[in-house]
């Protein structure tokens, strides 16, 4: 995955991995988002910036550019139980990311809070 593969001895990353955190609910969660971020920040994975893009190349003959917005490398998603249709509202936002998993894509996707410990192993 992104975290185990990218990362080196010394803990320092060898690539550009990027990371977006959506924090849903209390004050507490907020706070935990913070640490976790700066957790993420410590190994050297910074934050996606709003509208980063990335360029990529293709063709044997003819060089074609393709410029499209950047995705975060490492998805967390902090939840709360207590917000009405909190674990409807987790499937949703995660739904595209599991697209991105389930397509191939090596994106690390991170679920913490009261909604990832209510429903547990059914969130996979």
């Amino acid at each position: 995955g992104v975290l185990g593969g990218a990362l080196v001895e010394d803990g320092v990353v060898d690539v550009d991995l990027t990371y977006k955190i959506e924090t849903m609910g209390c004050q507490m969660n907020q706070a935990d988002s913070e640490r976790m971020e700066g957790q993420l920040m410590s190994l050297g994975i910074r934050p996606l910036l709003e509208d980063e893009t990335v360029t990529k190349s293709s063709g044997l003959f003819e060089e074609t550019v393709k410029e499209s917005k950047r995705k975060p490398d490492v998805i967390v998603l902090n939840t709360c139980s207590i917000r009405d249709h909190a674990e409807q509202k987790v499937y949703s936002y995660l739904g595209p990311h599991a697209k991105r998993k389930r397509d191939g894509e090596d994106v690390t996707i991170i679920v913490a809070g009261c909604v990832a410990q209510q429903e547990g192993q059914s969130l996979l």
